[in-house]
């Protein structure tokens, strides 16, 4: 099975209402070793808070904070500004593909409420996995991803967010 070169596709992401993400790939293999980079055609999503809100877990014990915080500013909206670009790493096994996908600089988050506006900016502190199966002609692959959050300092991580994705050869 051959997968090095060029794939064009989308993610699809529940916390952005299933919104389809375009997304461009260069593909690299050795061996068993992945390697590559991707672009996110679209890096900046807006989102109101209750949006936000619908995106979190109901078992979460932040939830509570964030309706309080929803109540007080419902008008309150987040605008979050990713890399575009990001660096690609994992294993292919005939045709099962695994890889993580690492942004390559930093993330932006601006929170506009009430005539106020606070931004921050750090590096993205999760990791995407990516699985997925490689068609029989070599000419798509589908999978799920899964945003595993760090916590504790980096010392554990959880999933946050998961949906689809499909590439197709150029």
């Amino acid at each position: 099975m051959e997968i090095v070169g060029e794939w064009i596709g989308a993610y699809f992401d529940s916390m952005l209402s299933d919104a389809e993400v375009p997304i461009r790939a260069t593909l690299l293999v050795s061996g068993e070793k992945l390697t590559g980079t991707m672009v996110d055609e679209r890096s900046s999503f807006t989102q109101t808070i209750q949006q936000v809100i619908s995106g979190i877990p109901s078992d979460s014990k932040h939830l509570p904070t964030w309706k309080l915080f929803a109540s007080q500013f419902p008008d309150a909206i987040l605008t979050t500004k990713l890399p575009e670009n990001s660096r690609l790493h994992g294993k292919i096994k005939s045709t099962s593909i695994r890889f993580e996908k690492e942004y390559a600089g930093r993330q932006t988050s601006t929170w506009s409420a009430a005539n106020l506006e606070t931004t921050t900016e750090n590096a993205p502190q999760y990791t995407i996995v990516y699985t997925g199966e490689l068609s029989l002609n070599s000419s798509e692959i589908r999978g799920r991803w899964v945003v595993f959050e760090s916590f504790l300092f980096g010392l554990g991580k959880r999933e946050s967010n998961s949906g689809e994705f499909h590439l197709r050869r150029v």
